[in-house]
Formats: C-alpha cells, structure tokens, sequence
C-alpha cells in the first residue's frame, strides 16, 4: 500500500470536478435546467433536500435511465440549485427593504 500524497489526491479531486464539469456540458441543456427546476420546486414546497434531491434524481433518469455513475452528477446539479435558491431569496429580500 503507497499513501499518496497530498498532490497526488488534489489532483484526483480537480480530475474528478473536471469529468463532472465535461459530463455536464455533454448533457442537454434542457435536461439540466428541468432536474434544476424540478429540485427547486421541490424545495420551495417545503420538501427536504434528500426529498428534493430524489425527485431531481428521477427527472434525471427519465432522460438518462441507463447511466449508471448519476450521484455526482446530480449533485453538482443540485449544488447549482442551491446556489441559484439562495442568490434569488437573497435578491428578493434586497427587494423588498
């Protein structure tokens, strides 16, 4: 057994983001924009983020039933919806003060 190094891992982190972000441009835009909205709605209406999370997983695999490595891939999805929900309840609250 070698123990890697710390750039050893580092670089297998930033390979494993890059395959996600190379995975994601390969995708339909279409498709990512409606597991996005789908996870949004979900939590908009009070779903937990597990719960959320599930019902973005089975839009993706309407469209994509056969890929059998979707877990990153949806989270960083996910991640990009947590991110937009956060900028628009930020947004709305500048708004209304």
């Amino acid at each position: 057994f070698k123990q890697k190094t710390a750039y050893e891992i580092g670089v297998r982190l930033v390979g494993s983001e890059m395959w996600i972000r190379d995975r994601l441009n390969d995708m339909s835009p279409e498709v990512v924009e409606k597991v996005i909205e789908a996870f949004l709605s979900a939590r908009q209406s009070g779903a937990s983020k597990l719960s959320a999370y599930m019902i973005a997983r089975a839009v993706y695999r309407q469209y994509y039933p056969d890929d059998p490595i979707n877990r990153p891939i949806i989270f960083a999805m996910v991640e990009a919806a947590e991110q937009r929900l956060k900028e628009n309840t930020e947004n709305n609250l500048k708004e209304e003060c």
